[in-house]
């Protein structure tokens, strides 16, 4: 069921914001479905007109087929559900996209082996020597199996590449590649030991997780960030936003975002290229204490709430 619900939904997100970015205003006809409507009443509805970004329509088929008019494209839905687009209030994109493209993603992994060979594929397709990376997007609870990664795991799947899985904040995962990179190897490693922030192994060798200066020592190595990759990160962010059903974010800014993080999704929705919509916090960077309260009240002053593209 989950299935058909979100094959309804996505077909009509992608015809939808296709059109919009075409500008062509095309109007498809969505028929033969189940649209959950979530109005006061939680009717339910056979059909749906869509024109570039906007609903024109809701009703069953003969209504809305004739409020459409003549010149549409129909797509039969054979039954399956459409349901309102998503929100989500509460996320970090915007920082994340500066990364997102480069990243092994583990979302959406159900077992720890689907996880592992998806680190494996991305060996696979990553010249020797460059880190297999993730920084957030999954839980150890998610494999359903009890534990944890470990370092002799992570060697197997990606035995010439640095692997760098993290935790949300609080720890990560990396293979003995990724130790040598970061200089983890020997008396450094064995004062993380003693502090709990890089177990060991009887070899003197770390077991897989780190946590605290260990998970900094690692970050510090990984590859640098740069306009071209924030671009390719913003829109592989947006793609997969999408495809899980939402149609607006609200970023929450977070530690560590720059201000030109921001930049690729101005471009992007300058460019009419945004498939969903993206509100935003503005975070202020004091730098160290450089910019001070005047540059905090300056751009208090300038700041236009609400003053974006429609998109952005």
């Amino acid at each position: 069921m989950m299935r058909r619900v979100l094959i309804g939904c996505l077909a009509l997100m992608a015809a939808a914001s296709a059109a919009a970015e075409t500008g062509k205003g095309k109007t498809v006809l969505y028929r033969n479905a189940k649209v959950l409507t979530v109005d006061a009443a939680f009717s339910t509805a056979q059909a749906l007109a869509v024109r570039g970004d906007r609903i024109l329509a809701v009703g069953s088929d003969a209504e809305v087929a004739t409020l459409a008019g003549s010149d549409v494209e129909i797509v039969d839905l054979e039954g399956r559900t459409v349901i309102p687009g998503l929100i989500d209030n509460h996320v970090h994109v915007i920082r994340a996209a500066a990364t997102w493209a480069e990243e092994v993603r583990l979302d959406g992994a159900s077992t720890r082996e689907e996880a592992l060979d998806r680190i494996r594929r991305k060996a696979a397709a990553t010249p020797k020597g460059q880190w297999i990376y993730t920084q957030g997007g999954f839980t150890d609870a998610q494999f359903g199996d009890g534990r944890v990664f470990n370092r002799a795991e992570l060697d197997e799947a990606a035995p010439h590449h640095p692997v760098y899985l993290q935790h949300m904040y609080s720890h990560a995962y990396i293979n003995l590649t990724a130790a040598k990179a970061a200089g983890l190897i020997g008396p450094a490693g064995h004062i993380l030991s003693e502090t709990g922030e890089m177990p060991i192994g009887g070899d003197g060798l770390p077991l897989g997780a780190v946590a605290g200066r260990a998970m900094d020592f690692v970050m510090r190595k990984l590859p640098p960030k740069t306009p071209e990759k924030s671009l390719a990160g913003a829109e592989a962010v947006m793609r997969d936003h999408a495809a899980a059903g939402l149609t607006s974010i609200f970023d929450m800014g977070g530690f560590g975002i720059r201000d030109e993080d921001y930049t690729p999704f101005a471009k992007l929705a300058a460019a009419g290229k945004l498939p969903i919509r993206v509100f935003h916090t503005r975070w202020f960077r004091n730098d160290n204490g450089t910019r001070g309260k005047e540059a905090f009240e300056r751009e208090l002053r300038e700041m236009k709430p609400l003053s974006g593209p429609a998109h952005f």
